[in-house]
């Protein structure tokens, strides 16, 4: 037999598997796994405000100047300031969010009352959103914190939610409920 009778008669592998190309199981399962993982960091950015999107920092300006939104909320971003409102019309909360739930479901105030809601993440990353007053803290991961302040200027029960992902769906919500 010659050599190359010899070269031919063996089969053409490229180890247990071989596929289309020379392509293996293996390379394929490696490659499968870079994508899982490629969507998964572009998941995680764009959860934390990236590809383009709206800056969510505040850095605190000069000497703990809060930030004030357009629909008359005030995030202090931990700075720590006096809130400016009529004696015993300041109602503070401090609530805490952890997978997937707040320490308090139901926010009781007066219509009138300046509402200083100090929010902690104790478990994954969160905020505190109320739509009716336009009131939104920081997102904040575990063991951030963030300040929202906002008037209770209209009765009724209003429902605030955590705004990441699901997590609203998934009973992170509760009713801020407004009294006369």
């Amino acid at each position: 037999m010659s050599e190359d009778e010899e070269v031919q008669s063996e089969p053409v592998t490229e180890g247990a598997g071989a596929g289309v190309g020379g392509r293996t199981r293996g390379s394929k399962a490696v490659i499968a796994v870079v994508i899982v993982l490629v969507i998964l960091a572009a998941v995680a950015v764009y959860a934390r405000g990236g590809f383009g999107g709206a800056d969510t920092s505040q850095e605190p300006e000069g000497d703990g100047i809060v930030e004030e939104t357009s629909g008359g909320t005030v995030i202090d971003d931990g700075a720590g300031f006096e809130v400016e409102a009529p004696e015993g019309a300041v109602k503070e909360f401090e609530i805490t969010g952890h997978n997937f739930a707040f320490s308090d479901n139901t926010i009781r105030v007066k219509k009138g009352d300046t509402v200083k809601l100090a929010f902690r993440s104790t478990d994954g990353f969160h905020d505190w959103t109320s739509d009716a007053f336009d009131a939104k803290t920081e997102r904040v991961n575990t063991g951030d914190s963030s300040i929202v302040i906002f008037t209770a200027d209209t009765v009724g029960e209003f429902p605030f939610y955590c705004s990441v992902g699901s997590h609203r769906s998934l009973g992170m919500e509760g009713m801020l409920i407004v009294e006369e």
